[in-house]
C-alpha cells in the first residue's frame, strides 16, 4: 500500500517495535573514559545500566553530571547495529516547563567500534542566537541531532520499557545517519558493530552545531552542563527476535518521507494495532493514512509516502523512527472501541479501512 500526504506539519516521526525489556548489555556495562569540566561529576557510575527517567514534568536525579565542555565515553555490554528504525537512544534528564517548552541541556553524541575513533551524528540549533530563560523552556523543534532535549519516562525500576520507543522519551539516533561520515564510509567506524558511545556537553553560547552556528540551552549559569542518565542499544545482538515487525523510515531528494511497515510472519501483529508519537503525544497510525491517497498494494508490506517541508523535520529526526507497531489491543478494551484522551493531530481522528 502506497499513501501520499502533501505539506504535513509534523516535526518528529519515530519508530520501533515494542519490545521486552533489553537484555542489560544493551545498557552502558563500563565507563571507558570519563572527563568532567568544571561542576563536573567526580565519578560517572550513574549513568551504567538502564534509564530512570521520571516523566515530562521532572528529571531524574539518578545521572552522571559531565560539567562544562566535558566528556563521557560508555561501553555497551552487546554490540549496537544500524538496524530497523532508531538504533541508539540516549537518556538525560530534561523536563517540560508550563510553557510546554523542554529544559533543555544538550550534548553531542558519538559512535565507535574500536573506542578510539568516533563519529558525531550530524546536528542543527535552529533557535534565537542568545541565552535561554531558563524559565521558558525551548521547543522540542530547535534542536536537531541532539541529545538532552526529549523528557525520559522510560524506567527500569518502575517498568516502564526503554525499548517501547513510541513511550520512552529521551532522544532516538539512526545509525544510517552517519553515512556520509568519512570515518564510516572508510570503514574505521563500524555501524554494525557500535560498542562505544562518547557524550560531549554542549557549552552554551560557544559551541557550534554541524552548520557552524552557536548553540543555546537552557542551563541556568555558566556552571550548568547536561546529565547523562543512560544509554540504550535499541538494535543490539540482545534484542533481535526474527518475528519482530519492522518499521524503518526514509526521505528522499524531492522532500518526501517514505514509512515503509514489514511484517515477516503475516499481518498479524500489524493488524492488531500500529501506535505513533509526534514529540511524546501518541495518536493513531490510521490518523495518518486518513489524510493519504492509496496508491498501491503490496504484501506483506505497507508503504506510506509524505511530502514534509524541509524546514519543519530534519532528515535526522524523522529516521529517528517513534512511528511503531504496539502491543495487541483486546476487541473488547475501550481503546478498541472509542479515541482516548490523548491528543491527536487536528486533521483527523478517523480510522480508515486499512485490510
Amino acid at each position: 500500500m502506497k499513501i501520499t500526504l502533501r505539506r504535513s506539519a509534523l516535526t518528529a516521526l519515530l519508530a520501533a517495535a515494542a519490545l521486552g525489556f533489553s537484555d542489560p548489555n544493551d545498557f552502558a556495562v563500563a565507563v571507558k573514559n570519563f572527563s568532567p569540566g568544571p561542576f563536573g561529576a567526580t565519578t560517572a557510575d550513574s549513568a551504567l545500566g538502564g534509564p530512570e527517567g521520571a516523566g515530562n514534568g521532572g528529571g531524574s536525579f539518578s545521572v552522571a553530571t559531565l560539567g562544562v565542555g566535558g566528556t563521557l565515553t560508555l561501553q555497551f555490554g552487546n554490540r549496537c547495529f544500524d538496524g530497523i528504525g532508531a538504533d541508539l537512544l540516549v537518556c538525560e534528564n530534561p523536563f517540560l516547563v508550563s510553557t510546554g517548552g523542554s529544559f533543555a541541556e544538550t550534548m553531542f553524541v558519538e559512535v565507535s567500534s574500536n573506542g578510539t575513533d568516533f563519529a558525531r551524528f550530524p546536528n542543527r540549533y535552529l533557535g534565537p542566537n542568545n541565552q535561554l530563560p531558563p524559565i521558558q523552556g525551548a521547543p522540542l523543534a530547535w534542536y536537531r541531532g541532539l541529545a538532552g532535549v526529549r523528557p525520559v519516562v522510560a524506567n527500569v525500576v518502575t517498568g516502564h520499557d526503554p525499548l517501547d520507543v513510541v513511550h520512552a522519551g529521551g532522544d532516538a539516533f539512526d545509525l544510517g545517519d552517519l553515512a556520509g561520515d568519512q570515518l564510516v564510509q572508510s570503514g574505521v567506524v563500524d555501524t554494525s558493530a557500535i560498542l562505544y558511545v562518547r557524550l560531549v556537553d554542549v557549552d552554551s553560547g560557544n559551541a557550534q552545531d554541524s552548520t557552524g552556528t552557536t548553540i543555546w540551552d537552557c542551563g541556568l549559569d555558566s556552571q550548568s552542563s547536561a546529565d547523562v542518565d543512560a544509554i540504550v542499544a535499541l538494535n543490539s545482538d540482545g534484542n533481535e527476535p526474527a518475528s519482530r515487525p519492522h518499521v524503518e523510515l526514509a526521505l528522499d531528494a524531492q522532500g518526501f518521507l517514505s514509512i515503509e511497515v514489514t511484517d515477516l510472519d503475516g499481518w498479524k501483529d500489524v493488524k492488531n494495532g500500529l501506535a505513533a508519537a509526534l514529540d511524546g503525544t501518541e495518536f493513531p497510525f490510521g490518523t495518518l493514512l486518513s489524510v493519504c491517497a492509496v496508491r498501491s498494494r503490496t504484501l506483506p508490506m505497507l508503504v506510506a509516502m509524505m511530502g514534509l517541508p524541509a524546514d519543519i523535520a530534519s532528515i535526522s529526526e524523522l529516521l529517528a523512527k517513534r512511528l511503531a507497531p504496539c502491543r495487541p489491543v483486546r476487541l473488547t478494551s475501550p481503546q478498541a472501541q472509542r479515541p482516548s484522551t490523548l491528543l491527536r493531530p487536528s486533521i483527523s481522528t478517523a480510522m480508515p479501512p486499512m485490510w
